[in-house]
């Protein structure tokens, strides 16, 4: 694999392999794309396969949209018996020797469509006062777990493998728990159950069908893996959630300015978005910030740093033209040592400016450092050619010698 993952922003539609943890697949994926920044969108348990949304770079500020798909999952229970996990790595804690009809399992079944209400299993990742309900419940404690309100948008009977084990499709919100589906299924038929296979076969719009494996991933080449796996940052992202906007809005966000929306022209763009909210600014369906609507004002929070090279580093061709005018022999002069020490100078102010409210932002800091580092040479050159001219430029630049 000779994928760098250095530049990679966006999401990769993995597919997890049965037996290993979300956690692990992320690690794997970071040593294979050798990438700093990656997460996931939506855990799967070991036992479980399908669909898992890999995201990378700039991506991962994204997670929290991504989060909020649908996701649907092809899914078996086995009759007969409660496990202390809801799947079969579990300790018995409840049987039957009764077995579902498919009538009975059809009328039940109605039940758990629309919103309910839903206990998440005792071995979940949810915390309790700082720790993860199954490390409680490792330690031989009963987690407190609240019933909690999710919706089920279809949920269907497949087919009856036998009188032990049938298989199911659902389609539900996020936090739902399909091992708790399976065992309150089993409840209300009064057989118990628990899952015996899991498989997500969507995540929003990321199929399985298009999924990518590790093995796969592994034998990519780089151009290979940029055109035909990584998706763009807001591929998953849902429209509601994002806002376009002008050129010159974009730029003053990737600045860290905050906008007042009552003074926008194309304001009413921002009226869709709830008070308090949280969306992402985007221009030309790339995207620049994500932003808190508060009091009337757009404030954004998290910079996508994909921008350093078209905003941060980028200055307005007005301003290069009264660069060239000031600094060239003429106005076709855009080249010479003294223009070029002049641009550089415009721009390490834009990142200068930007990382006084974006402090943390450590790839504007490199880009910041390069340019300041391409600076000293090109002033080191003028310098040694004449040293009047060094003089007179660091004087109009307001730089130190």
């Amino acid at each position: 694999m000779i994928l760098n993952g250095e530049n990679i922003n966006g999401w990769i539609n993995f597919n997890k392999p049965k037996g290993l943890s979300s956690f692990k697949c992320v690690y794997l994926l970071k040593n294979i794309i050798k990438i700093k920044k990656i997460g996931h969108a939506g855990t799967l348990d070991p036992l479980a396969s399908g669909v898992l949304p890999i995201a990378l770079g700039e991506a991962t500020k994204t997670i929290r949209f991504a989060f909020e798909s649908k996701k649907t999952y092809l899914f078996r229970i086995n009759w007969g018996s409660e496990t202390s996990t809801d799947d079969k790595e579990g300790e018995v804690i409840n049987s039957s020797i009764q077995r579902p009809n498919k009538k009975s399992i059809l009328e039940k079944i109605k039940l758990f469509r629309g919103e309910i209400f839903q206990k998440p299993p005792n071995y979940s990742a949810i915390k309790i006062n700082g720790k993860r309900a199954y490390e409680l419940a490792r330690s031989g404690k009963t987690p407190k777990l609240e019933d909690r309100k999710i919706k089920i948008y279809d949920f269907n009977l497949v087919k009856i493998l036998n009188k032990n084990e049938a298989e199911f499709f659902v389609k539900c919100q996020k936090g739902t728990y399909v091992r708790s589906l399976a065992r309150d299924l089993g409840k209300e038929l009064g057989v118990f159950g628990h899952v015996s296979c899991l498989k997500r076969e969507s995540v929003g719009n990321f199929f399985k069908k298009q999924s990518i494996s590790l093995d796969q991933i592994e034998k990519l080449s780089h151009y290979s893996a940029k055109q035909d796996i990584i998706k763009p940052i807001l591929y998953p992202i849902n429209k509601n959630d994002i806002v376009e906007v002008s050129k010159e809005i974009s730029d003053n966000l990737a600045k860290g300015k905050k906008i007042t929306i009552e003074s926008l022209i194309d304001k009413f763009d921002f009226d869709r978005i709830k008070a308090g909210s949280f969306f992402i600014v985007a221009l030309q369906n790339k995207p620049i910030a994500i932003c808190l609507k508060e009091d009337g004002i757009v404030k954004p929070k998290r910079v996508f740093n994909i921008w350093i090279g078209d905003v941060l580093m980028s200055i307005t061709k007005d301003k290069k033209v009264e660069l060239v005018k000031s600094f060239g022999k003429d106005n076709k002069d855009s080249g010479s040592p003294k223009v070029q020490a002049a641009i550089l100078t415009e721009r390490i102010k834009n990142l200068t400016d930007h990382l006084k409210t974006h402090g943390k932002d450590f790839s504007t800091r490199r880009g910041l450092l390069t340019m300041v580092g391409k600076r000293r040479r090109i002033l080191d050159y003028i310098k040694n050619k004449n040293e009047d001219e060094y003089s007179k430029i660091i004087e109009t630049l307001g730089l130190r010698r």
